[in-house]
């Protein structure tokens, strides 16, 4: 019986071995796995945070652009505005120039009426006399 309880401490002893083996051998494995893991997750936050930081670069750049874009929207919309109101000054003068124009060829056009009729009345009282000289004369 001796012996067989010797035999069985020996297997038990032996089988103690092969678990303590078997459990150092998984606990080396679940380090390496967490080291893994751990690597893993600081390379995915370090390449996440790189991911950030060019996004935050590139809006940057966006934005940098949107204003430079709108400043040159602003300062051509204010330059059309000068060009706008330039144009509508020179055709209020043109206008006037015109009106003034228009006046003058009204006023030249009622002198020439004017001188017409005069010419007329002078050729009628011409005329009359003309034919007062000619009765006279044959008379």
């Amino acid at each position: 019986a001796r012996k067989e309880e010797a035999m069985l401490n020996d297997e038990v002893h032996a089988l103690c071995g092969e678990v303590r083996s078997l459990g150092d051998g998984f606990a080396r494995e679940r380090a390496s796995l967490a080291a893994n893991l751990h690597r893993r997750e600081a390379d995915a936050r370090s390449e996440h945070q790189t991911l950030l930081d060019e996004m935050r670069h590139r809006d940057a750049e966006v934005m940098a652009q949107r204003r430079v874009m709108t400043e040159e929207i602003r300062q051509r919309d204010a330059d059309l505005a000068m060009q706008r109101r330039a144009l509508a000054e020179g055709l209020r003068v043109r206008d006037s120039q015109l009106g003034s124009q228009k006046e003058q060829r009204e006023q030249l056009q009622r002198e020439a009426q004017r001188r017409e009729g005069e010419v007329q009345e002078l050729e009628a009282v011409c005329k009359r006399a003309e034919e007062l000289l000619a009765q006279s004369q044959a008379g």
